[in-house]
């Protein structure tokens, strides 16, 4: 983590700058967010940063086998394999623990995959209400691999819709009441 930017993010917080962050993730677009809404966003240095994508590129390594294939697609049920589907999921979350490594550094730990896209969009919402509320420096970014937010939308847009009307795409959920909106 970076601790200059760390300590500058904790000088400034109050309770008040948070309620005030979630009120407006709550009222901007109309929707009350049922989740909890973390306190404080993860500066992460150049290095913890090429760790993460590491270990991403080791894990998708392991997945991208002829073997794991074979595997994951045995743990299907009968019936319910998605006609059409590509040869391996076009979204691929991986969520990590960031954990002390002994020697005064960070390494992650695997949580768990996904390769449903629910928060996609939200990850560009969160960060237009957050960027109103608190100040970073100029060359911190919520985006990856060259992205900026329009680019990021852009290429959100194309792989989702394809050549579809968006009025004929959605994202289903297997169990929507119990999903987290």
């Amino acid at each position: 983590m970076v601790k200059d930017i760390r300590s500058l993010y904790n000088e400034g917080f109050t309770e008040e700058r948070y309620n005030s962050f979630v009120e407006d993730l709550n009222s901007s677009e109309g929707v009350k967010i049922d989740f909890r809404v973390c306190e404080t966003p993860l500066f992460l240095s150049g290095e913890l940063t090429k760790t993460l994508e590491e270990a991403c590129d080791d894990i998708i390594t392991q997945l991208d086998t002829d073997e794991y294939r074979k595997y994951a697609e045995a743990s299907i049920p009968d019936g319910l394999a998605v006609p059409n589907r590509e040869d391996h999921p076009v979204f691929l979350q991986i969520d990590f623990a960031i954990c002390d490594d002994g020697k005064g550094g960070f390494i992650p730990k695997l949580i768990e995959l996904q390769g449903f896209p629910s928060l996609y969009g939200f990850q560009v919402y969160y960060d237009e209400v957050f960027q109103r509320h608190h100040q970073l420096p100029e060359n911190y970014t919520a985006f990856y691999s060259g992205l900026d937010k329009e680019s990021y939308i852009e290429l959100l847009k194309k792989t989702l819709l394809g050549d579809s009307d968006p009025e004929n795409v959605i994202l289903l959920e297997i169990e929507p009441d119990t999903q987290k909106h």
